[in-house]
């Protein structure tokens, strides 16, 4: 997903940073990261290199569908006070069903078959990742894709 969301910042010559705040999982992000050599965009693996000054929207992938561990506590709460203190909106990619803790989520990108989610979570949007369909015969499922044209849809009520 992160991939996918770098490709497509990129497309609008948007300026961003991406923070990998779990150096364990760097070696994950390897290939994703590669994309920002070509867009002139920088990785950050430390807190203190966090831009100090306002930005236009935090993309937020801080914890996972169990919370974080306690050994990381340190760096996520700093990371966490830094998008509060930041004001700019939160956009969570795949968060946790019950929220990021400590972190203000404006809206939630979320993916295939979404669990019940908080309010903490903010907006939810469900995000196609364009599973085949095979996936879900694998695993007994009945999947018809909500999705047509699109590939983002609302999951949260109007706000009218």
């Amino acid at each position: 997903m992160l991939g996918c969301l770098i490709c497509f910042l990129s497309c609008f010559m948007c300026s961003f940073v991406l923070y990998v705040l779990f150096l364990l999982f760097a070696s994950e992000l390897v290939l994703q990261s590669i994309l920002l050599l070509f867009t002139l965009h920088f990785l950050f693996c430390n807190f203190t290199d966090l831009p100090t000054v306002a930005v236009d929207l935090i993309v937020l992938a801080l914890a996972d569908e169990l919370g974080i561990s306690h050994s990381r506590q340190a760096r996520y709460r700093a990371a966490a006070e830094w998008a509060n203190e930041n004001r700019a909106p939160v956009l969570a990619l795949d968060p946790p069903p019950a929220g990021t803790p400590g972190v203000d989520t404006k809206f939630s990108l979320v993916s295939v078959l979404p669990l019940a989610h908080s309010l903490d979570n903010g907006k939810l949007y469900l995000c196609n990742l364009a599973f085949p369909q095979q996936v879900f015969k694998e695993v007994g499922i009945k999947y018809s894709s909500p999705f047509g044209p699109k590939f983002v849809i609302p999951l949260h009520p109007n706000d009218t």
